[in-house]
């Protein structure tokens, strides 16, 4: 079984902008498998990639611009997104994931991105989001399990 890192990045100052972080935090507190280890990494680029680094298989989970209504979830291999030279994706796209790329490690794994509402200054996710919070770490946890197997 691959040891599997999850990392939820977003800034929860942001409004939606966090649901990667809450996602990753609710999935955390009901983990009971010992082969995938939930990380907060919010915006902090450098622990990210160090746990990143240290895994078999990432799963990142963030806000993300789908073109899609709020809510939205898109499943992503990560090697698709480092080819893609638009990457119109995360808004943490620029650091994270050029700071993935420029390591000597090739990072097997999958970007969940999470179409968000409103990225704004304030505390917790839009009225949106909220209400579609838990079908939203459904999904996503359903998308982690099919990783496993």
């Amino acid at each position: 079984m691959k040891e599997i890192l999850v990392l939820g990045i977003g800034n929860l100052l942001m409004m939606d902008d966090g649901i990667g972080v809450n996602v990753v935090e609710t999935l955390k507190k009901r983990n009971t498998n010992p082969g995938i280890r939930y990380v907060i990494g919010e915006t902090d680029i450098y622990f990210c990639l160090n746990h990143i680094q240290k895994a078999s298989y990432t799963v990142i989970v963030d806000a993300a611009c789908l073109d899609k209504e709020p809510g939205a979830i898109r499943a992503i291999p990560l090697g698709q997104v480092f080819k893609n030279p638009i990457r119109p994706i995360s808004a943490h796209d620029f650091h994270l994931f050029s700071q993935i790329e420029m390591t000597d490690k090739i990072i097997e794994g999958l970007f969940i991105g999470v179409e968000p509402y409103k990225i704004d200054y304030s505390f917790g996710l839009s009225a949106i989001l909220q209400e579609q919070y838990f079908k939203i770490v459904e999904r996503i946890e359903n998308i982690i399990t099919s990783c496993i197997r």
